[in-house]
């Protein structure tokens, strides 16, 4: 029996809402599911983008958390409370100069929140967890709806230490962002499996590969750098593989993807499934090959390593794909249909204006169906070749990318037909 493939799953945070249509259009060329934490019976807001990927390709799930690992999470900051008070309390205290001091990017701002100005979108959201459209809260903070995300006992040792301010009658938590989002990140990592990888648009470079009290209060202890934005932790075997994959595919997707209509993105999963897959795999063969040494050190080192990889193995397997389809004579047999049925019908018609009869033709011009007919086993033979070729390139998921995302360009769709995209 065939071994099947491994699932690639993320799970999103820490917002509930996906504030950029442009990453999940991304996110989606490359995973085949995608969860987000979400409370029960919260109302959520998705986009029409959102929406259709949803719900014609099943990419996003809901997945609210559970009462063990709200349990786990909440007695793990309870601890850290209980030991480091004092040093918490000087970083993180809601009401001092810690929200000041922290280079955080700057909290959201009321007016781009969900509901507060007609026609503006959801990717307008900065710097806090879970925001809402509240006139009265304090912008700099960052807000959770503790209800369904964190125990009563921690949301209460919180506003007891001043690290956070309740919302009354909205069940939201307010906390200092960097706190918060350490909070939400212990969470993803409880709740992903093991074949789930935590996954944040957020622009922070460090982040937790663990959920205990000794990984949380070293990334609260942390003065972290504003390290360039990455999709997905690095550190473990998988996250690399993610890091190397979304490189590949954004060196040959045009940088405008958010100009893209969804419908692409939904008809290019739903055709190319099996390209994907084996561009999975390859991706996570290559990453394997990474030093453990280069994902510990500059950051910018890590990535002009990574785009090396890439220039030393799909991006060559890439160019050799497209190399052998054009030898294939996939080009030349396509070009000739479309001279032999466009002549008769320019002749033909030349020739009723003139008056001369379409049996007084050349019998060459005569029956472009017949001539249509007498390529059928070339093009047949030629599509056979070109999927042969696809099958065993893992770079074909990339030239599928390529030939049809970018704008203006005649795509031969091989296994559809012929289209413009």
């Amino acid at each position: 029996m065939m071994q099947p493939a491994p699932v690639r799953m993320g799970l999103y945070y820490p917002f509930i809402q996906f504030r950029s249509d442009t990453w999940l259009k991304l996110a989606a060329l490359y995973w085949d599911r995608i969860a987000r934490i979400v409370p029960p019976y919260h109302a959520l807001q998705d986009s029409e983008t959102v929406k259709r990927l949803q719900g014609e390709l099943g990419l996003v799930t809901n997945l609210a958390p559970s009462a063990e690992e709200m349990d786990s999470i909440s007695n793990e900051f309870l601890n850290v409370l209980e030991a480091h008070s004092n040093q918490l309390s000087k970083l993180y205290n809601v009401h001092g100069q810690a929200l000041a001091d922290e280079p955080w990017p700057k909290a959201w701002s009321n007016a781009a929140a969900v509901g507060r100005t007609p026609g503006k979108s959801i990717p307008g959201w900065k710097g806090p967890i879970d925001p809402s459209a509240l006139p009265d809260v304090d912008p700099r903070l960052s807000y959770i709806f503790s209800e369904g995300k964190m125990t009563p006992r921690l949301e209460e040792a919180l506003i007891e230490a001043d690290l956070g301010v309740v919302v009354k009658d909205r069940g939201l938590i307010g906390l200092h962002p960097k706190l918060a989002f350490v909070y939400m990140n212990a969470l993803a990592s409880k709740m992903a499996t093991p074949a789930m990888f935590p996954l944040t648009d957020e622009d922070v470079g460090h982040v937790l590969t663990g959920y205990t009290a000794d990984r949380i209060i070293e990334a609260l202890m942390d003065r972290w750098d504003q390290r360039p934005f990455r999709m997905v932790e690095v550190g473990e075997t998988g996250h690399l593989e993610l890091e190397f994959a979304l490189l590949a595919i954004k060196s040959v997707i045009p940088k405008s993807i958010d100009s893209i209509p969804v419908q692409k993105i939904i008809d290019i999963r739903r055709r190319h499934s099996e390209e994907l897959t084996a561009f999975q795999q390859a991706s996570q063969k290559i990453s394997e090959t990474i030093p453990e040494a280069i994902t510990s050190g500059n950051p910018e080192a890590f990535t002009m390593y990574l785009q090396t990889l890439y220039d030393k193995t799909l991006e060559p397997e890439l160019i050799r794909l497209r190399k052998s389809l054009r030898r294939s004579g996939i080009d030349t047999v396509f070009g000739a249909m479309s001279v032999k049925v466009q002549v008769p019908q320019l002749l033909t018609s030349g020739a009723a204006i003139m008056g001369i009869g379409a049996m007084h033709l050349n019998p060459l011009f005569v029956g472009a169906g017949a001539i249509v007919l007498c390529f059928i086993p070339r093009v047949r033979s030629q599509r056979q070749e070109a999927q042969r070729l696809r099958k065993a390139s893992p770079a074909a998921y990339l030239l599928k990318l390529q030939e049809e995302l970018k704008p203006a360009i005649l795509a031969l769709n091989l296994g559809d037909g012929i289209g413009f995209i």
